[in-house]
């Protein structure tokens, strides 16, 4: 007999267990533009027998729900899904489906009490709920009677002064009394024990998820350089400009230009439908090799952009013929990387500078640098390792000048070449010892500049000191 308890047990919890709040939406991948709205219909399938009420999501900056009023058991019905993306997204977005359902709740008895005056029952009209007390008791100054009107009457109580009596109700009725002494009545209004609330259970609630991926709208723009041909020396720049048009409805997000040996005095920006932009841009070669000199290249300006199509133009370069010392041939990269590092380091400097020591400021027309007198001895250092660099190349550049020099006449003889032509090559390489001299002799120059600011600076500080103590 046990088993077949269990048995029903079972039966009976089955359709409990798999009923529940069933969405069907047909694509959970949507695709959004960014900053419209885009709405999607979803149905909902209610196999619980008992109605849900206030169906509805938590709503955010992306995806919100209509609220359904109720759905009634066994009953399918479509909610609306706002989606909206105002930046770029891609993403999974889960919600939860939230609603309320009716539950009967008892209240448990509880005990109400009568105050009974010499004239009337306090209060006169009581509201119970089903298994509550009453309990009256006698104020007054004689004795009193709690009687049921109706005859023949359930109850009638005879209380003294200071006395009580009580009795609980359990059916919904409505009943009056009376004291039958001095005759005043009472009622008392008998309602239902068990009440109706709105309960939820978030174990129950569905959830949805939705693979949202967000664009922005197509738009395209169109580019016009002012000049497309220049001639630039390996070891210069070269300026030029450009403009960036938006012939779209739609504003272009993130424009990007690039291209080799190109960098530009603005990037990443946005662009409104109809406006425009003036674009400078540098070209710097980056040339290492006397043989890559005395060539025309061809470099591309690209345009790319979140929602544009990429669009490119090319630029023709010249670079002119030039001898570059063999071991001086640092590439761009190389170069800018050393700048960076010792910017980094004059920073640091900076963070670290005590506004105690005595300051030496440099400035031009551009550049604005505090540093400190320890800070000077790193730069000179750093500046001295940089002279005994360039010396070093200079020794070896004029080995492989004179090296070349020798092979240059030797194929010119071999070649018949006029004795003009020898002479005019031998003119050149003296020309780039001359530079080579010049640079070194400038940079000996400027160590010794500084050298000097910082002595001058350490004299009038230990004058200074001894200014001090003496007037001590």
């Amino acid at each position: 007999m046990r088993k077949k308890h269990i048995l029903w047990i079972l039966i009976i919890l089955i359709p409990f267990v798999n009923a529940s709040l069933t969405p069907s939406i047909s694509n959970p991948s949507i695709s959004l533009i960014v900053g419209k709205e885009s709405i999607i219909n979803i149905s909902f399938f209610n196999s619980f027998n008992y109605t849900l009420y206030n169906l509805s999501v938590e709503p955010d900056n992306i995806v919100s729900m209509n609220q359904i009023p109720q759905i009634l058991p066994n009953q399918s019905i479509e909610a609306i899904f706002k989606l909206k993306a105002d930046t770029l997204f891609n993403n999974i977005i889960s919600k939860s489906i939230k609603f309320k359902y009716l539950v009967n709740i008892d209240e448990p008895p509880k005990t109400l009490t009568v105050q009974i005056k010499d004239s009337r029952y306090e209060p006169t009209v009581l509201e119970i709920l089903q298994g509550d007390t009453i309990m009256w008791f006698n104020n007054g100054t004689v004795t009193h009677t709690v009687t049921e009107d109706s005859l023949p009457s359930r109850f009638s109580y005879t209380i003294s002064i200071n006395q009580s009596a009580s009795r609980q109700f359990n059916d919904i009725e409505n009943i009056n009394y009376h004291d039958d002494i001095i005759l005043f009545g009472g009622t008392i209004i008998i309602q239902n024990k068990t009440t109706v609330q709105f309960a939820t259970d978030p174990a129950l609630y569905p959830s949805i998820a939705f693979s949202i991926a967000s664009a922005y709208p197509n738009s395209s723009v169109s580019m016009d350089i002012f000049e497309t041909n220049f001639t630039v020396a390996w070891n210069s720049t070269e300026s030029g400009a450009l403009r960036i048009i938006n012939n779209a409805n739609e504003k272009a997000y993130n424009i990007r230009l690039s291209g080799e040996w190109l960098i530009y005095g603005d990037n990443n920006f946005n662009l409104n439908p109809g406006t425009s932009k003036l674009i400078l841009f540098s070209i710097i070669p980056q040339i290492v090799n006397t043989l890559d000199t005395g060539k025309n290249y061809t470099r591309q300006i690209i345009v790319n952009g979140d929602n544009i199509l990429q669009i490119q133009r090319d630029l023709f370069i010249y670079i002119p013929f030039a001898t570059i010392p063999a071991d001086m041939n640092l590439s761009r990269p190389e170069i800018l990387t050393t700048l960076e590092t010792l910017k980094k380091q004059l920073e640091e400097a900076l963070k670290a500078f005590n506004l105690t020591e005595p300051i030496i400021i440099y400035r031009d027309a551009n550049i604005s640098i505090e540093v400190s007198k320890a800070q000077l001895q790193n730069a000179l250092l750093n500046m001295q390792g940089i002279r005994d660099a360039v010396d070093k190349n200079f020794n070896i550049q004029k080995d492989n000048n004179d090296r070349t020099a020798t092979a240059l006449e030797n194929q010119a003889l071999t070649q018949n070449s006029t004795g003009l032509e020898v002479i005019e090559i031998k003119d050149r390489l003296d020309s780039q010892r001359t530079w080579i001299v010049f640079l070194v002799g400038f940079i000996v120059l400027v160590i010794m500049s500084l050298a000097s600011i910082y002595i001058v600076d350490r004299y009038r500080t230990s004058a200074f000191k001894r200014k001090m103590f003496f007037n001590r």
